[in-house]
């Protein structure tokens, strides 16, 4: 069967109406209703039903609407696959990311991966978790960088865990933390002026609860970049979430691991990363290239 018949049937379920789907494909609408007509010939099964002017699914179209999608994903792929087989891999990677920088990790991986694809190029949204796990789920994006604070939804999967632990950032000669200690305390904190980060301001402000230490909020921030900025003004202690203290690594700042926080040793909170894919779409030849790349680069990550 001709793959721009399912392609037209999805359209005509969509509107709902063959006028519409005409007007929209610019294809006379007889050639739309004969190809309807070859479906059900095809499939012996009616596909539409007419409900107040509007065209609406029977049961055996809506079957046939939900693999028409994924044949139309398959000739997609398919194409895409062949096209990199002949040519090298190629294409736009469509990545959603936190506003985590700076991202030593992250930098590296975007940075070598060009360098090693150059026929890959990058479309990059930057949101916070929830909205990117939204875009993957509508297919408006490939692969998400995500601090998971609920459970996913079933259409999405994680692919890699970037392990990743609280820590403080601190300007050398600031007069809170020596850079002598090798570990910061929550208690540490108290009444010290602090840049904490949006997506655990909860559980920092949980932790500062019961612990009986008085937090100096200075600033909340969805982006790494303001809590470091804080910091290196000595204008405050920033609380960030790395894997490795040389992922901040910077002449006028130093960076320790913070401890006790409250819910970490239990496992109910996490600062790790995840690399999310969608478990409907099938992944591109460059998206899997990319997380391949992610999987063997990555040195603080678990399958």
């Amino acid at each position: 069967m001709n793959v721009e018949y399912y392609k037209n049937f999805i359209m005509i379920a969509d509107y709902g109406t063959l006028t519409q789907t005409s007007k929209e494909l610019h294809i006379v609408r007889s050639a739309l209703s004969n190809q309807v007509k070859l479906l059900e010939e095809e499939y012996n099964a009616p596909l539409f039903i007419r409900k107040s002017k509007r065209l609406e699914l029977t049961e055996s179209g809506k079957i046939l609407y939900s693999i028409a999608k994924q044949i139309i994903r398959h000739e997609e792929t398919a194409h895409r696959d062949i096209d990199c087989l002949l040519n090298g891999v190629a294409g736009t990677v469509r990545i959603g990311l936190t506003m985590a920088h700076p991202d030593f990790v992250l930098n590296n991986i975007l940075t070598n991966f060009k360098v090693a694809h150059p026929r890959i190029g990058y479309s990059i949204f930057e949101r916070p978790s929830e909205e990117i796990t939204e875009l993957l789920v509508q297919n408006k994006i490939d692969v998400g960088f995500v601090r998971q604070q609920k459970a996913l939804p079933p259409l999405v999967r994680k692919e890699l865990v970037i392990k990743q632990k609280f820590h403080v950032c601190c300007a050398k000669g600031n007069p809170w933390i020596s850079e002598d200690v090798d570990t910061v305390s929550i208690r540490d904190l108290d009444n010290i002026p602090l840049a904490i980060p949006r997506t655990f301001e909860n559980v920092l402000q949980l932790s500062f609860q019961k612990l009986g230490v008085h937090p100096n909020i200075a600033c909340v921030s969805g982006s790494r970049l303001y809590t470091v900025m804080l910091a290196q003004a000595m204008a405050g202690i920033g609380i960030v979430c790395i894997s490795d203290i040389k992922d901040l690594a910077a002449q006028d700042v130093f960076v320790r691991p913070l401890v006790d926080i409250e819910g970490e040793e239990s496992g109910n909170v996490s600062a790790d990363r995840y690399v999310i894919v969608s478990t409907e779409y099938p992944l591109s030849s460059a998206t899997a290239h990319f997380i391949s790349f992610c999987r063997e680069n990555i040195p603080y990550f678990f399958q």
